[in-house]
């Protein structure tokens, strides 16, 4: 889902056809998903993993989730440098790597 969520973002940043507060439902449906998806892991180990292994994975489980975010951040900001150059907006802080 979150995915899909990713490419029709892309795909409205580089063709506008989507503007306005409207945004903000796509956005917080985003945020449900990946909120829902870390308590639903959590409640998998809790259930799944035998306990004398589960404080382990919880806390791998709990590491790999800023790590995730800090690889969308660093996605995010050449993904943002290709819409600002097809849009021809100067002052991107990072080149495209498909240009």
């Amino acid at each position: 889902m979150q995915i899909v969520f990713l490419v029709l973002f892309v795909w409205n940043g580089a063709a506008q056809a989507w503007v306005g507060m409207s945004l903000i439902v796509g956005s917080m449906c985003v945020g449900l998903v990946g909120g829902t998806l870390y308590i639903q892991i959590a409640l998998l180990i809790d259930s799944e993993v035998e306990p004398s292994m589960r404080e382990l994975a919880l806390s791998t489980a709990s590491v790999g989730e800023p790590l995730g975010i800090i690889l969308s951040d660093v996605a995010g900001i050449f993904i943002q440098a290709c819409l600002y150059q097809k849009l021809g907006i100067p002052g991107a802080t990072a080149t495209c790597p498909f240009s």
